[in-house]
């Protein structure tokens, strides 16, 4: 689940997409009383943008947008981080 959109743009039919994603890494361990713990972290993706496609522009609807559609997201490591 996106938790808020921090950077969308397309360039050469490629669509990139920044955002805060909610369990996105991890938080703590498992341990023998306490299961692995998730929280929200910065994430990438990309993706083709046909020209015949319409992409939503108010964030709302492209939040809705990109959850509808099954992405890869990458984690963008803390030291990457600006």
């Amino acid at each position: 689940m996106i938790i808020e959109l921090t950077s969308f743009f397309i360039e050469n039919g490629i669509a990139h997409v920044e955002a805060v994603l909610e369990d996105a890494r991890l938080l703590y361990s498992q341990t023998l009383w306490s299961p692995q713990e998730y929280g929200p972290g910065l994430c990438y993706t990309s993706f083709d943008v046909d020209e015949a496609e319409t992409i939503p522009i108010h964030q709302p609807d492209l939040v809705q947008y990109l959850e509808s559609m099954c992405l890869d997201w990458e984690l963008i490591p803390a030291d990457q981080l600006i």
